[in-house]
């Protein structure tokens, strides 16, 4: 459901929580499938009246095309009192067909400044179904992964990407993008045989088609709204930890596997579920490589890291380590619990040291050699601007913009590509990453928590 405009950037370098207390209120379950339209209300017979619904999304189930680039999402609104007959939610592309509003065709649907407003049969309390059609842009923002994309691999493959982030779930139809609600999960991704999905959850794999769930323990959009694919990945098993098979994808000529030290990814894999609980999202966590802007980014049972991050030029002692510790983390400090919680901490300013060792809980010894050595330089602060429609706002855009260095990615990779082709294992010498990731603060939320 919409709410008041949160401007955040997913922070790269944020994080370990420090808590993950959990509402009183229930978050641990989203509806079934579709409902019949209700005729009658629950309290005094009477029919239900017209009016905006207020309500929330429970579970989103999507099909996606990457190749035609369509998407179809049907969204499950769990309908407050008194109900109503129209749904305002988010969305940047109009609907490219009809929209069904439970088991009949909607009155009205229409986008007016990303705002996607659907009017149907007025519904009582309960659930509610909304199916909608859609072609998204192949686009990305701020110089990021943010958006749709493909690209060339390091081997001279196909790579897909689609990512959300904060506030941007509505980039690829109606979606509620408020980052402190949580919900249930459905993907079917469509795509060529050879091709390789990866997608958030529990997986399941066919040769034309992909299927993953989050049931129990469920996800924020702006991380789970996501997925990657490529024509070259090859799957290696990695290690088992805590019930969990870990596995890699990479093309040929990727090193990230074998940059980690299994027994040290281990000791740290389980001493986070001893800190924060089970693994949330299964019993699999994917580990891919790939030419993305950031060093990495975390989705639920999946991580894509930079897919030459073994080569970058970094301030960590061990890129590939700390990169790779950071994003587990995210399964629960950002999945599991949302990141509109006051309870989570920021890397950054003046602190030298994680956060979880201030509050003397220290990670095991042979993992501090991995912690930034300047944390500070990987977070700027911007402010959060008020303006509903963030494509319209352009001051918005040239402060994230503002974090990027021109050229950088460019003169990177030419860098990397000449080492390597020297046979030269060092990192390049005096080039450093360009992006220097944004994080935008929004009004303090509560966190919100599903225990699977």
């Amino acid at each position: 459901m919409r709410s008041p405009a949160f401007l955040a950037a997913y922070p790269f370098f944020v994080v370990l929580a420090l808590s993950c207390t959990s509402e009183d209120e229930d978050a641990s379950g989203g509806a079934g499938g579709a409902a019949g339209s209700t005729t009658m209300s629950s309290t005094g017979g009477a029919a239900p009246l017209p009016g905006p619904i207020s309500g929330t999304v429970s579970r989103y189930d999507y099909k996606f095309d990457g190749d035609l680039k369509t998407s179809e999402s049907k969204l499950t609104i769990d309908v407050a009192a008194p109900g109503g007959d129209c749904v305002e939610l988010e969305s940047v592309p109009m609907p490219s067909g009809a929209v069904a509003w439970n088991d009949s065709e909607a009155l009205t649907a229409t986008v007016e400044k990303g705002v996607y407003k659907v009017c149907g049969a007025p519904v009582a309390p309960g659930p509610l179904t909304v199916t909608t059609p859609s072609v998204f842009a192949q686009k990305t923002l701020y110089g990021l992964d943010v958006g749709f994309s493909k690209k060339k691999n390091m081997a001279g493959g196909d790579f897909t990407y689609m990512v959300s982030w904060v506030g941007g779930c509505d980039l690829f139809g109606p979606c509620d993008n408020d980052p402190g609600t949580l919900a249930e999960m459905h993907f079917d991704i469509a795509h060529p045989a050879g091709t390789t999905v990866l997608c958030p959850g529990v997986r399941t794999e066919g040769a034309t088609s992909t299927r993953c769930d989050i049931t129990g323990t469920l996800a924020p959009t702006y991380s789970a709204v996501g997925w990657a694919s490529d024509t070259m990945w090859t799957r290696t098993p990695f290690l088992t930890a805590n019930g969990v098979d870990w596995v890699f994808y990479e093309v040929p000529g990727g090193n990230l596997a074998k940059s980690l030290d299994p027994v040290a990814m281990k000791d740290f894999f389980g001493w986070m579920v001893g800190l924060f609980g089970p693994f949330p999202y299964g019993n699999e966590l994917r580990i891919a490589g790939g030419p993305t802007a950031w060093l990495g980014f975390e989705h639920p049972a999946n991580i894509v890291l930079l897919e030459d991050l073994d080569l970058a030029a970094t301030d960590y002692a061990d890129a590939v380590s700390h990169v790779t510790m950071h994003e587990i983390t995210h399964q629960w400090a950002g999945n599991r619990t949302t990141l509109a919680s006051t309870g989570l901490r920021l890397e950054g300013g003046d602190e030298r040291v994680p956060a979880l060792r201030l509050r003397g809980r220290a990670p095991p010894a042979r993992h501090r050699r991995c912690e930034p050595r300047v944390l500070g330089r990987h977070l700027d602060p911007v402010p959060a601007l008020p303006s509903p429609d963030r494509r319209a706002d352009a001051a918005r855009l040239d402060v994230l913009r503002r974090r990027v260095r021109p050229g950088a990615d460019d003169a990177l990779r030419a860098a990397r590509a000449a080492h390597r082709s020297a046979g030269d294992p060092r990192r390049p010498a005096g080039v450093l990453r360009g992006a220097r990731h944004p994080l935008g603060r929004g009004p303090p939320r509560r966190a919100r928590v599903s225990v699977g």
